[in-house]
């Protein structure tokens, strides 16, 4: 093996010097297209979920024509209000009693809730029902009828509109408390359109057109929750 002169040594140790700061100045350059497009990813990823909840709004409150139906003729354009959202499960157990106009159990309350195809995801919704109308009974939205079974009705001369929307006022769970539930169950960080359409699928009632905004604001402020760039929101790991 032929030994190499001191010059031929240093010629080959500056080669290798040169080559290892042309890697390294690509690698520094491929780094940062990546954090670059990771970014865009984010961006567009919260724009597509801005899309998803509005036509997840949208579909929520649109009417769907039953069988035998008339068609409906087009009208002057109305501005949308809270009315056409859907309802929270303690307004649709007063729309129901409404609709009946006797008391009714809690079972049978339970049978006309799941006959409206409600979305939950609780494995006990009679537990859920029950919940739901022994809180406003003592809020008074509901009157107990006395007898066995006792049941529930709505108050004689309390307006439908009204009554609706004090039972969703009380019932509706905060906002944070919301998002902190979801991110309790999810293994994986979740990004704010990830948590405004879970939000919007579990029945939250929001008039706002740009809901992930309010869910971002809503991030900011919880002390608990920490973003991780590039991948969403988690709650902060307890030390």
């Amino acid at each position: 093996m032929p030994t190499l002169t001191l010059d031929a040594i240093q010629h080959r140790i500056t080669q290798k010097d040169s080559e290892l700061r042309t890697l390294r100045r690509e690698f520094e350059t491929r780094q940062n297209r990546l954090q670059a497009l990771s970014k865009q990813k984010q961006e567009l990823h919260d724009q597509l979920g801005r899309v998803e909840s509005e036509i997840a709004a949208v579909t929520a409150g649109a009417k769907h024509p039953t069988a035998g139906s008339r068609p409906v003729t087009k009208t002057a354009a109305t501005k949308p209000t809270s009315e056409a959202l859907p309802p929270t499960l303690a307004g649709l157990i007063v729309g129901i009693l409404q609709g009946a106009g006797r008391a009714m159990t809690v079972q049978q309350i339970t049978e006309a809730v799941r006959k409206r195809r409600f979305p939950t995801k609780s494995k006990a919704l009679h537990k859920l029902v029950g919940k739901n109308a022994y809180m406003m009974a003592t809020k008074g939205i509901l009157h107990r009828t006395k007898g066995h079974p006792a049941g529930f009705t709505v108050p004689k001369g309390a307006g439908k509109t009204a009554v609706a929307t004090a039972a969703n006022a009380v019932t509706q769970t905060p906002l944070k408390q919301l998002l902190e539930r979801f991110l309790q169950k999810s293994a994986q960080p979740m990004t704010g359109s990830e948590l405004a359409k879970e939000a919007l699928q579990a029945g939250y009632r929001t008039t706002s057109k740009h809901f992930v905004d309010s869910v971002w604001t809503a991030l900011a402020n919880m002390k608990n929750v920490e973003n991780i760039k590039g991948k969403g929101y988690r709650l902060k790991k307890s030390k």
